[in-house]
Formats: C-alpha cells, sequence, structure tokens
C-alpha cells in the first residue's frame, strides 16, 4: 500500500511525464499492479496508453486491475479500452470492464453491454444490469427491457434487472420493472444487493 501510495505521489508531482519514466520499473507482478492503481488514481488520459500495453498482459489480476482503473479516467479512450476489455478470456476481467463501463460509459457503450448479456458468467450478466442502468437513459431502459427475452433473464437475474430499471427510469422504470413479478422474497433479495452496493446504488 505505501508503495501505491508513492507512485500516486510521484504521478501527481510529475505529471505525465513520470509515466515513462516508472514504467521502466523492474517489471514484477507486485509492481504493475501497483503502477495500475497508481495510474488509474490519476484520473488522467495520458496515464491510457501505458493502461491500454499493461492490458495485454498475460496475467488476468493485472487486466482486470487495469479495467477497474479506467473507472477513474472520464475520458473517451478509457471507454473503447472498457469495451475492448468486454471480450477478455477472464470473467473477472470482463466484470470489471463491465463495472468500469457502468461509470465511464455513454451511450454508445450500451449495444456491446447489450451484446454481452450473452456472456456465460451470470456473475457478469447481472453486473451488466446495474452497469446500463448508471448509464441511464432511454436507450439504457429500452436495453434493459429487452433482456427480459434474453439469455441472461432467470431467477438470479431478476432483482439485478430491477435496480437497473430504476437507475435509469427512477421510479417509473422501477415499477415497470416489478409489474411482472408478485413474489415477496424478490424484493427482499433487491433490497439486500441494494444494501452491499455503491451509494449510487443506495439511493434507487
Amino acid at each position: 500500500r505505501e508503495f501505491r501510495e508513492a507512485l500516486t505521489s510521484v504521478l501527481a508531482d510529475l505529471g505525465p511525464a513520470a509515466v515513462a519514466e516508472l514504467t521502466q520499473l523492474p517489471q514484477t507482478k507486485e509492481i504493475s499492479l501497483a503502477l495500475i492503481w497508481a495510474l488509474g488514481k490519476t484520473g488522467d488520459a495520458a496515464a491510457l496508453p501505458e493502461l491500454r500495453r499493461l492490458a495485454g498482459s498475460d496475467d488476468p489480476d493485472s487486466r482486470a486491475a487495469v479495467a477497474g482503473a479506467l473507472a477513474k479516467i472520464r475520458d473517451p479512450e478509457a471507454e473503447r479500452l472498457g469495451l475492448d476489455l468486454l471480450a477478455d478470456r477472464s470473467e473477472r476481467v470482463r466484470a470489471a470492464a463491465v463495472n468500469a463501463l457502468g461509470v465511464v460509459g455513454t451511450v454508445a457503450a450500451i449495444p456491446a453491454l447489450q451484446e454481452a448479456f450473452n456472456d456465460p458468467d451470470a456473475f457478469v450478466r447481472r453486473r451488466i444490469a446495474l452497469a446500463i442502468g448508471r448509464i441511464g437513459g432511454e436507450a439504457a431502459f429500452a436495453a434493459l427491457s429487452a433482456a427480459r427475452q434474453s439469455r441472461a433473464f432467470d431467477e438470479e437475474f431478476a432483482p439485478y434487472h430491477i435496480i437497473g430499471c430504476s437507475l435509469c427510469g427512477g421510479e417509473t422504470g422501477f415499477r415497470q420493472a416489478i409489474a411482472a413479478f408478485a413474489d415477496a422474497r424478490l424484493m427482499e433479495r433487491v433490497a439486500k444487493i441494494v444494501d452491499s452496493e455503491s451509494p449510487e446504488v443506495r439511493r434507487v
């Protein structure tokens, strides 16, 4: 942790010019993860070329860390890299990319996220519902409504679908999403999920 904070301090003091210098450090896994964390912490788009390079690592932990770092950089290139990572072979990386797109993604990311409802991993599919909800807007609500007909929609997915609809459609979205359900236990699960999520989701 101290090493990560030291790297962050260097980047904050020296700015983008420090990135090239820091990449000359020995590329052990510990150093790579600390560098990725520090690059994301800056929130600077100048870090994105190096993050893209690190996204090519053979180590899934490093690739997942890159995806997590993207959530702190609001730039179109961060969104593009997040979309690229949706195709990663590791479900952990794909889930992290989905989470990042829920923060930095725009309406342009919705079609790719909607296609990713076909992901073989159930956890990834559930995170997609929340990410689309966070992006918000009519296109997001339409994508979530269409998900009712996809392979993603099952008993475990339903509460995430409701939360996603609530994020992008407010009370109207919530009421439309729950209209097809009459299971009180489902709402208990929704409440538990909301309590475990970010403050943004807890405000639903």
